[in-house]
């Protein structure tokens, strides 16, 4: 195997591995009740690589060209896994599903609205908005936890209360 193709897999292999063990880390992953097989595989990467030093995986970085390059497509399979996530984020039918199990309603009412026949919030009828955070649609606390670039933060119900509406 010449040099360059060892550095390929090495990079492919295990600086992704360390990478994402160390990420997970990072996410301070624990136990569960419930853990799943694949789940104690995660927690065993992390076992194997987050305790590892850092000068190690700092290594596996800089000594290795191709290392860029895998971090690069690994940020963008994230971007297009969190993509299709969003993508497929149907807010009618997740308001519904939402509220509904909030509030007790019944989702089998064939439209929009409340079971009293009201529309949406901005017509008027239905559930108005306030500023009490319990109050406020599953969709409104969504929008204010993606930022623009489509990334989760952003305000918070607490942060919202008395400030004026961007919308």
């Amino acid at each position: 195997m010449s040099c360059e193709e060892h550095d390929i897999q090495a990079a492919s292999s295990q600086f992704i591995t360390h990478t994402v063990g160390r990420m997970l880390g990072t996410m301070e992953m624990k136990e569960t009740t419930i853990n799943t097989k694949g789940y104690e595989s995660l927690l065993s990467l992390v076992n194997n690589t987050y305790n590892d030093s850092f000068d190690l995986y700092y290594g596996l970085f800089m000594y290795n060209k191709n290392a860029t390059q895998e971090l690069n497509r690994l940020e963008a399979a994230f971007n297009e896994v969190k993509g299709e996530l969003f993508d497929r984020l149907h807010t009618l039918i997740r308001d519904d599903i939402f509220e509904d199990a909030s509030t007790g309603k019944n989702s089998k009412k064939g439209g929009g609205g409340d079971a009293a026949g009201g529309g949406d919030d901005a017509g008027g009828g239905g559930r108005g908005v306030t500023d009490r955070p319990q109050d406020r649609s599953y969709k409104d606390r969504l929008e204010d936890q993606v930022n623009s670039t489509g990334s989760l933060g952003g305000s918070t119900d607490e942060d919202r209360k008395g400030a004026p509406s961007s919308r």
